[in-house]
């Protein structure tokens, strides 16, 4: 796994071309960073290297996402006939995108907050 791979999925993730990239090198450190230190050193190989770039390019543009989305302070505005409404679909999407992601990485994470199945399935009864 490296760092330039995750950079190159999160760019193409994000459309963002190299020179936008500068103020997103942070979360992308950031989420590499995460990956990296979770991987279970069983897991730590050339053949996993794909899917755990994968999973911190999407945690990365999830983060990214979730900035924007933030930065957002008007929900809706109206004009006469002319009315602008901002929504969270990015962050909704990039979500499912990040779940989608670790689904077939979270047995090689230690500690995974990630929980995918349904909450009758999780729950017993005593």
């Amino acid at each position: 796994m490296t760092l330039q791979n995750v950079r190159d999925r999160f760019a193409a993730l994000a459309e963002l071309g190299m020179s936008e990239m500068g103020e997103w090198d942070d979360i992308i450190t950031d989420a590499f960073t995460e990956i990296e230190r979770r991987v279970l050193s069983d897991y730590d190989n050339e053949g996993n290297c794909r899917l755990l770039e994968a999973a911190a390019a999407a945690l990365a543009f999830y983060n990214y996402r979730t900035i924007l989305s933030a930065r957002r302070e008007v929900s809706s505005f109206k004009a006469g006939d002319v009315s602008v409404q901002m929504s969270d679909d990015g962050v909704n999407g990039a979500y499912r995108l990040l779940e989608r992601a670790f689904a077939p990485i979270e047995c090689m994470l230690e500690g995974s907050e990630f929980v995918f199945g349904r909450v009758d399935e999780l729950c017993s009864e005593s």
